[in-house]
């Protein structure tokens, strides 16, 4: 699929997402980020993709959840003003919106 799109940063985060599936479908946050860990940037866009791809809605809400608190806790460690502050505060408007857009769909 990937060589067809000839998009890397799709691709990566696609395989990632994959990869991750059936992890984050059985678990936790803290299961994931134990308290005093690091979240790098792609964890949090994991989880974010995730919750985007989620179609059961019984498991939504606990998607959006689990994905906004990876998006606040990576905000604690990325500069105010950076591209990636930026990214994380659009994609935590996403997750706000999103039960309402995925109603009205």
């Amino acid at each position: 699929m990937c060589e067809l799109l000839g998009a890397e940063v799709f691709c990566s985060m696609w395989n990632s997402f994959w990869a991750i599936r059936s992890i984050i479908a059985t678990a936790t946050f803290v299961d994931l980020f134990p308290p005093g860990g690091y979240m790098s940037s792609s964890d949090w866009q994991a989880l974010y993709t995730a919750a985007l791809a989620e179609s059961d809605p019984r498991k939504l809400s606990g998607r959006i959840e689990t994905a906004k608190r990876a998006i606040h806790e990576r905000l604690k460690d990325v500069d105010d003003g950076s591209r990636e502050h930026d990214q994380l505060d659009r994609a935590l408007h996403a997750l706000f919106t999103l039960p309402t857009r995925r109603r009205t769909a």
